[in-house]
């Protein structure tokens, strides 16, 4: 029998990693994997853990924004197992916006 395969892709800032990876463990990977799905996640993201340019939360205090260091890629890496992880240099005012 041919293997079930899922892929997730995170496309955005980090900003709220640390806050929703248990969630999304919980309530989306986990049921998938019961249920004969193999989960592949992938994760496209900036060097920046959030934006100062053109978000909803702008003044907000919401979201601490730092730049992303290697420490926060080792444990999203650790965390999340991705089976690609890209991070790109962030330009103010040239991103769609988006979060994982």
């Amino acid at each position: 029998m041919t293997q079930k395969r899922l892929a997730i892709q995170f496309f955005g800032h980090t900003r709220t990693y640390k806050k929703t990876y248990e969630s999304f463990f919980k309530n989306i990977v986990e049921p998938n994997l019961k249920d004969g799905w193999e989960v592949d996640i992938f994760i496209h993201t900036w060097d920046m853990s959030s934006s100062s340019d053109r978000s909803w939360h702008n003044g907000r205090d919401l979201f601490d924004i730092h730049p992303l260091s290697q420490d926060d890629i080792e444990n999203i890496r650790k965390i999340y197992s991705p089976k690609s992880f890209l991070v790109e240099h962030l330009q103010e005012g040239a991103h769609g916006g988006g979060r994982i």
